[in-house]
């Protein structure tokens, strides 16, 4: 099923994420199961932050608001991009920084062309600013 909403003021992307048979998928329209699936030390992240559920979504964005700074849990900068994907350091902050162990976030994370089709691009930042399982 397929549940990418929007809200409004600002322009946050809610994503899910579910896990089957041990491996971690996006929910993203018009790509197909195989393409979704997350690697390069996303699988990691997601098992960190979802503990034992096998679904949570996350609220991102290409923009910063100041006035949302206490729902602000991670900002991802991309370091690296080609034409098959892009990678990214995390900082976690917060709630989320509850979750993630330090030495989780020492490791790049790997997002495909996939993201594409969520922000129409690999966007130099993108802010996680909650989450929820």
């Amino acid at each position: 099923m397929i549940r990418l909403d929007y809200f409004e003021p600002l322009p946050l992307v809610k994503l899910d994420f579910y896990k089957e048979n041990g491996n971690w998928y996006a929910d993203v329209p018009h790509s197909s199961k195989e393409e979704n699936i997350m690697v390069g030390h996303c699988p990691e992240f997601l098992n960190a932050v979802a503990g034992d559920k096998e679904r949570i979504s996350f609220y991102l964005s290409e923009e910063n608001v100041p006035s949302t700074k206490e729902c602000l849990v991670g900002v991802m900068l991309r370091k690296e991009h080609d034409d098959s994907g892009a990678t990214y350091s995390i900082n976690v902050y917060n709630k989320l920084a509850n979750r993630v162990p330090y030495a989780l976030t020492k490791n790049d994370l790997w997002l495909c062309n996939v993201t594409h089709l969520i922000f129409g691009d690999h966007p130099d930042t993108i802010y996680i600013f909650d989450f929820n399982d």
